[in-house]
């Protein structure tokens, strides 16, 4: 079974937070959060991201909100119908659609968290 957890991005301090505990009542209530620098902290203000339950190639934990890198087979050359590299990069955000997440899947290699959409909206809108 998977773990459930969340942290969040908090919009007054401009950064990501674990979440102890948060309430949802027909809407999020504000929440406390727990953060080595600012203790403990409530927030009305902030973006709940899930675990998907997976880990990237060097362990870490992969949330919905987070940018990660990876190479996939290049199927039209292992089936010999094209030429190029036989694994082809891409950068993905990873979000929760139709009752999962669209971590990629098949032929894939070096899965890597990057960063996240709030963090790096730069590198985000960079490689849509």
């Amino acid at each position: 079974m998977r773990t459930i957890k969340f942290r969040a991005w908090v919009e007054p301090l401009k950064r990501v937070m674990g979440v102890t505990s948060f309430s949802i009542n027909g809407h999020l209530e504000p929440f406390l959060i727990e953060d080595s620098e600012y203790g403990y902290w409530f927030s009305e203000d902030f973006t709940l991201m899930q675990y998907t339950g997976l880990k990237d190639s060097k362990g870490t934990e992969i949330y919905e909100g987070d940018l990660v890198s990876y190479q996939k087979r290049n199927l039209d050359r292992a089936f010999g119908e094209g030429g190029g590299e036989d694994y082809l990069s891409y950068i993905s955000e990873l979000k929760y659609r139709d009752q999962g997440f669209n971590v990629p899947q098949g032929f894939v290699i070096n899965l890597k968290v990057i960063g996240n959409k709030f963090d790096d909206p730069d590198l985000w809108e960079e490689n849509k």
